[in-house]
């Protein structure tokens, strides 16, 4: 079923759902044909016959959880509302031994109720999918903040819709007319529901933009700037027109939007830099000039270019664009050296780490020989065989000799690499120290990236 994937999203919202639906339906009177006919006091005696009351109240409570994690009020308003005044009355009266009969009819009134509500939640989830999830999607978009009487409203007519299923159940569907009757009313319900959700995702990410978009328009944005007011107004239509398309696709929708806000944004200082421009007097119009090479200045003394007013303000401009940028190379230049040189640290100690072992075997070697050699010189001397021959004693002699120098020559290379490696592992922390005091005395600049920056709101 298509429905079932939404679950999950169901249960996150319950506890809000709940509130809501409860909310609306307090208000309202329960459907005469739901409210349940009480039962003889010995049919349900006989129900719960030889079954303790802690029991039964306990395995009601457990069922009347159930339905509220599975959002039963959602699906089943009526029925959940029911069983829940039950079960209040149940949890009074069991305080009371007296009124175990009570008690009794008040959990059997819940379970009934409970049961109904399942078999109706079964049919909703069935006939309504959209309108389960389009109101899903309208809680994440907090609607009921946004437009509170509206989404109240269109809260209450869903409720009305399911309280068709909860009175008739499936023969509903069984009967051409009311079944005809419910459609029409579910696809008008659907068509007034993904309206009000397009107005709510405009209001709630193109909202900031259309205020700035006003406020340009009030210093005289369209005669003043009328270029910039017509690149304004394409970002907008763009953003309607992708939001329209696009309602599920929340990541492009706030792109859309931010694009359309940044160049609000943008208007809005354009149309008020053209009205300063337009309200200088004539005798004002150095300072304006002084007033703009003054900005010049101070970013050419934070990427030390020293005094450039000798230059045309345009020239300037170009100056201090094309040091930045080479300031920014070497700030990226500076950083990829710090890696390699933290890359090859790394390997340097890596490397350290492989040798020390057989440094270490090698040592252990040359101790176990000199061991063995000392045990030698202390044990008596053996009577020498007469048969055994005088070169063959040489030869193992020497044979163990040539060995032992084997080894020690081994202890000794590998303790002079071991001490190279240390000295080139402090020669390059020397140089990324080094490195890293010349990155941080470079003056910051900004990286510029894709996206236009986000305009502080004036």
């Amino acid at each position: 079923m298509v429905f079932s994937g939404r679950i999950a999203m169901f249960k996150k919202w319950a506890a809000v759902l709940g509130v809501v639906i409860m909310l609306v339906l307090s208000g309202c009177s329960p459907l005469t044909s739901l409210i349940p006919q009480k039962v003889p006091d010995k049919v349900v005696v006989a129900k719960y016959k030889d079954i303790p009351i802690d029991k039964i109240f306990s395995d009601t409570q457990k069922l009347f959880n159930k339905a509220r994690d599975e959002v039963l009020p959602l699906f089943s308003p009526n029925n959940y509302r029911t069983a829940r005044s039950a079960m209040k009355r149940a949890r009074v009266n069991m305080r009371d031994p007296e009124k175990k009969t009570d008690v009794l009819q008040s959990l059997y009134k819940v379970e009934n109720a409970l049961n109904n509500g399942f078999q109706t939640k079964i049919i909703v989830e069935r006939e309504m999918p959209e309108l389960i999830e389009m109101r899903i999607i309208l809680e994440e978009l907090n609607a009921k903040r946004l437009f509170p009487m509206e989404y109240r409203g269109r809260v209450s007519n869903m409720t009305m819709l399911i309280e068709r299923i909860e009175q008739h159940k499936e023969s509903l569907f069984d009967d051409s007319e009311k079944k005809a009757d419910f459609v029409k009313d579910k696809n008008n319900m659907l068509v007034d529901l993904r309206k009000f959700h397009l107005r709510i995702v405009k209001s709630k990410y193109l909202s900031r933009g259309e205020a700035v978009f006003a406020e340009a328009e009030q210093y005289g944005a369209k005669d003043n700037a009328p270029k910039t007011y017509s690149e304004t107004i394409q970002a907008r239509d763009d953003a309607l027109a992708y939001i329209e398309k696009n309602l599920r696709h929340t990541e492009g929708v706030k792109l859309a939007a931010d694009t359309f806000e940044f160049a609000a944004f943008r208007l809005l200082h354009i149309t008020r830099a053209v009205g300063d421009i337009l309200q200088i007097e004539k005798n004002q119009h150095e300072n304006y000039v002084l007033k703009k090479e003054k900005g010049f200045t101070k970013i050419s003394k934070a990427l030390k270019l020293g005094d450039i007013r000798n230059k045309s303000q345009n020239a300037q401009m170009i100056l201090l664009a094309t040091t930045a940028a080479k300031v920014i190379k070497q700030k990226e230049d500076f950083a990829l050296k710090i890696a390699e040189l933290s890359s090859a640290q790394i390997a340097v100690e890596s490397n350290a780490e492989n040798e020390a072992p057989a440094s270490g075997v090698a040592q252990g070697s040359s101790d176990i020989i000199n061991e063995a050699t000392l045990i030698q010189q202390q044990q008596p001397p053996q009577k020498k065989n007469p048969q055994q021959p005088i070169a063959a004693t040489i030869e193992e002699q020497q044979s163990r000799q040539k060995n032992e120098d084997l080894l020690k020559k081994q202890v000794e290379t590998l303790t002079v690499k071991n001490k190279a490696l240390t000295a080139q592992r402090i020669a390059l922390e020397k140089q990324l120290s080094g490195l890293q005091a010349k990155l941080n005395a470079l003056p910051y600049i900004q990286k510029n990236t894709s996206k236009p920056p986000q305009v502080q709101q004036p």
